[in-house]
């Protein structure tokens, strides 16, 4: 085999691998159901990824966490949520939560813990 032919051979097989990854569908699923029209979605690998919150009744759909630069894991626990309006989504890790207080229409970052020790 000749030079010519084995780098054909190896640009080919590169250009095989990148359209296989590329064409690679990223996997989501509904995580958590408020009720019959609003639900968390994840997208992503592994139980973690991008996080989408979707009310098809009021037509919203927002992308809280994007998944590329910071990523979104399962939480496990039991989600409160006796309002429409109030809506907090924990994240595994305590410190920061997502909330919106207007239907889901627009979020934001609600701490509740200190990063350090209370001054008495």
């Amino acid at each position: 085999m000749n030079k010519g032919s084995a780098l054909k051979i190896i640009i080919g097989t590169i250009s095989l691998c990148a359209i296989a990854a590329c064409t690679k569908k990223t996997p989501s699923q509904v995580i958590y159901r408020y009720d019959d029209s609003r639900y968390l979605e994840l997208k992503g690998f592994d139980c973690e990824g991008a996080l989408w919150y979707h009310d098809t009744r009021r037509n919203i759909h927002k992308e809280l966490v994007n998944g590329i630069y910071s990523t979104y894991q399962i939480f496990s626990g039991v989600y409160i949520h006796p309002s429409d309006k109030y809506i907090l989504i924990p994240r595994w890790e305590p410190g920061a939560y997502k909330i919106s207080k207007d239907y889901g229409q627009t979020w934001q970052v609600a701490t509740y813990m200190a990063s350090f020790p209370a001054l008495e």
